[in-house]
């Protein structure tokens, strides 16, 4: 067992009220995904004094700060706003669960919107801008004829068109972090966590389903051609199973980008593990860490979403779901007209 001191702060509304709950905390639970999601919280928490249910009572304004993890290095969860609550007993135990702040509406509000001779870094921007989000990251200037919203939040819309082209994003105090999948898992691996530190493990191996290739078609109307594009595994260029991807592509370098996203994302989820250790702050989506102690197994993960979760009477623990990054082959590119 950790004799380190778990520590987590808690701020409602502006008034850091950690002191005046430390002893009524029953759990905190923080979720940080890798893609297309908000950060979430959940608090559950001793009300046998009546304090939440009466004057303490959340509106749908309240917001809370959390930090978690030990007291000599914890992490800066974020702000969220409060979207739910729920009231057990006996004895009373109220649980709030908050979303990243400012989300709420783009992840609630369904819509329609035609986005025309743009590129995807401008309709990214735009939808931002309308949320009142900040953006950092990379986003590749993509051309784009004509994408269509229809009927969706404009989470779920931007999730959709980024896949498509190899992106990924999260959202954190009301900023968009955005970036290729690639340029994630080509970064160095922040932490290294060896079999004797995980308290629990599973590995799911499906690499005997991934592709050799990928390969869009789409109709060139200035030639009148139908072009082929294909993106290769070379690693696995051996097999010639192709996997043909049923998406519409208007141009070559949007073809390019689909099928490299296609072929990757097959290819990238061929083994998938969950891991439970000790409370760990470096754990957080979309950050690379090494595994050791599991033979073939072990390797270089990609973090696709982290559980940080802290219980009276269990202490501080982390759960992660992972990806096996290191096998994923070299991609190399060639259009056939």
């Amino acid at each position: 067992m950790s004799l380190k001191q778990i520590f987590f702060k808690i701020i409602y509304d502006g008034v850091d009220i950690t002191n005046d709950i430390s002893d009524e905390i029953e759990s905190i639970e923080y979720v940080d995904r890798i893609q297309g999601a908000s950060d979430e919280i959940t608090i559950s928490i001793d009300d046998t004094n009546n304090r939440w249910k009466n004057d303490w009572k959340p509106d749908k304004e309240s917001q809370l700060q959390v930090s978690l993890g030990y007291l000599d290095a914890s992490f800066d969860a974020g702000t969220f706003d409060i979207d739910k609550l729920e009231i057990d007993g006996p004895p009373d135990i109220i649980t709030i669960q908050g979303l990243a702040a400012g989300i709420k509406k783009a992840i609630r509000t369904k819509q329609s919107e035609a986005f025309e001779n743009q590129t995807l870094e401008k309709i990214v921007e735009r939808i931002s801008s309308k949320n009142g989000f900040n953006i950092l990251g990379n986003i590749e200037s993509i051309q784009i004829e004509r994408a269509t919203q229809n009927q969706e939040t404009d989470l779920e819309f931007l999730k959709r068109i980024s896949n498509k082209f190899g992106h990924v994003f999260s959202v954190r105090n009301q900023t968009i972090f955005f970036n290729t999948i690639y340029e994630l898992e080509d970064a160095n691996s922040v932490y290294s966590l060896d079999k004797s530190q995980i308290s629990k493990y599973k590995f799911t191996d499906e690499s005997i389903n991934t592709y050799s290739s990928a390969q869009v078609r789409f109709t060139n109307p200035d030639k009148k051609k139908v072009i082929e594009f294909v993106s290769v595994d070379e690693d696995l260029v051996e097999r010639k199973d192709i996997k043909e991807v049923k998406v519409r592509a208007e141009n070559a370098q949007q073809a390019e980008k689909i099928s490299k996203a296609a072929l990757h994302e097959s290819n990238s989820m061929g083994v998938i593990g969950h891991i439970t250790c000790e409370g760990n702050q470096n754990l957080l989506a979309g950050l690379n860490i090494d595994l050791t102690g599991f033979g073939k197994y072990s390797g270089k993960y990609n973090i696709l979403e982290s559980r940080h979760s802290y219980r009276k009477d269990d202490g501080y623990s982390t759960i992660v779901k992972v990806k096996k990054i290191d096998d994923i082959g070299e991609e190399f590119h060639t259009s056939i007209l």
